[in-house]
């Protein structure tokens, strides 16, 4: 049992900013810990943010460190390569990434996350809808590239890898049938299966 810790290290500060949703995954290869976090200004809320009248949006953002957490890279956006410009909210995990050891997709890195998207309602009226994709690297972390988006109705994820290297994301369910929600990739998470749901949670 861990007895003692050390001094807490913040990672990123700015103020009355949102740095948050940590979603931290090891690269085994390297040793390198890769940090995802999301990033918005302290005066936008999340309606805001959906609904596109704030001053700005949900920013994903990376860093990492190679001396176990000890210090860390400045964190870099990823706005350009890992976010649709008709998404809103934007939220890495909660929870963390996986790294696959199935012999197709060996040492891919995947980020679970989730975000906000345009959508039109029953009346034709301009609505949003949540959804969730991952994020996946095959060099290491020095590119990354978006799933398509698995919706309607979840968000807040985490993904894990099943024996036969199929991957699974479990998710908050907004279809009101109080349990979870699940899909499932077969190619190592670049597409993904319709909405289950997992009565059994």
């Amino acid at each position: 049992n861990v007895q003692t810790w050390e001094e807490q290290i913040v990672v990123w500060d700015e103020g009355k900013n949102t740095c948050g949703n940590p979603c931290p995954v090891v690269d085994r290869k390297t040793g390198r810990i890769l940090l995802f976090m999301t990033w918005n200004l302290g005066s936008d809320n999340e309606r805001a943010i959906i609904e596109k009248t704030g001053d700005s949006t949900r920013v994903p953002y990376m860093c990492y460190s190679d001396d176990d957490g000890q210090s860390w890279s400045t964190p870099v956006s990823l706005l350009k390569t890992c976010k649709k410009p008709g998404w809103g909210w934007y939220a890495t995990g909660p929870g963390v990434g996986i790294q696959l050891k199935s012999s197709q997709y060996k040492n891919r890195l995947v980020i679970p996350c989730n975000n906000s998207c345009d959508a039109k309602g029953a009346d034709g009226q301009d609505t949003f809808e949540y959804g969730c994709h991952v994020l996946l690297s095959d060099d290491g972390g020095e590119n990354w590239r978006m799933s398509e988006i698995i919706t309607p109705k979840v968000n807040e994820s985490q993904v894990v890898e099943l024996t036969d290297g199929t991957l699974m994301m479990n998710m908050r369910s907004y279809h009101g049938k109080k349990c979870r929600a699940v899909a499932f990739s077969q190619d190592g998470g670049e597409t993904w299966s319709n909405v289950e749901h997992a009565t059994s949670l």
